[in-house]
């Protein structure tokens, strides 16, 4: 009795853990979450793919709500965050996304909490008495403006091909709505299917280019930010 016990417990304790592991998310090492670039005011994260995923969930850490709060949803695995303050820690977690059949995303997994530190500004005074306007940048200012930069170039080139996407959406929606004007009122067996294909893929393409839209409009946001930061640097750009 006291083996039969014993090994209904081992058993029930292999089965508790086995289930514990499959809801414990991904660590943050796992995802390979690092700060690629920081400045006073924008941290750009970076990760490793993970497999199977068609998008990313970034969340950001709500200290007045004590909960994580949703940031944005990028296709690529970074994601620049913006409008933050200098000198501050920040917490971070990613969930990666998968679409469903109905094209919804779905948690696909989940990395742990990683945590980053803005810079801070540069408070030290000029102890030769010279006009501090006249100083030459530090090393610190130089990697901000590079930072920003590559932040900048980055999120124009994301900003290109989400316009791409936006353009071949727009001509597949296009050739769908020609299709249903075609088998519209066709009442032969071959038409309907033909229009309820058509009709489907229309919903769906619909979806994405809401979808693409949104993304557009907080890629653009990022650009026009990050392109009034360079130019407050003293940095043109085309």
């Amino acid at each position: 009795m006291k083996k039969m016990i014993s090994r209904l417990s081992a058993l029930l304790l292999a089965f508790i853990s086995g289930m514990t592991a499959m809801f414990i998310p991904v660590s943050a090492s796992g995802y390979g979450i690092k700060a690629d670039s920081r400045t006073t005011n924008t941290i750009r994260l970076v990760w490793e793919d993970q497999d199977k995923a068609d998008a990313y969930r970034v969340y950001k850490y709500d200290a007045s709500k004590k909960n994580f709060k949703e940031y944005k949803t990028v296709v690529a695995n970074q994601c620049t965050i913006t409008d933050l303050k200098p000198g501050t820690g920040y917490k971070f977690k990613v969930r990666a996304l998968r679409k469903n059949k109905k094209g919804k995303f779905a948690k696909l997994s989940e990395s742990g909490v990683v945590t980053v530190k803005t810079l801070s500004k540069s408070g030290s005074s000029d102890k030769s008495g010279s006009d501090s306007s006249k100083k030459k940048p530090s090393a610190t200012e130089a990697m901000d403006k590079d930072s920003v930069l590559q932040q900048y170039n980055d999120a124009v080139r994301d900003l290109s091909n989400i316009d791409t996407q936006i353009e071949q959406c727009e001509r597949n929606i296009e050739v769908y709505q020609d299709t249903i004007s075609r088998y519209s009122g066709n009442d032969t067996e071959y038409g309907r299917t033909e229009l309820f294909k058509a009709q489907n893929a229309l919903d769906e393409e619909n979806k994405k280019l809401r979808d693409l839209t949104r993304q557009r409009t907080g890629l653009k946001n990022d650009v026009d930010r990050l392109r009034s930061t360079l130019h407050m640097m003293g940095v043109r750009t085309v």
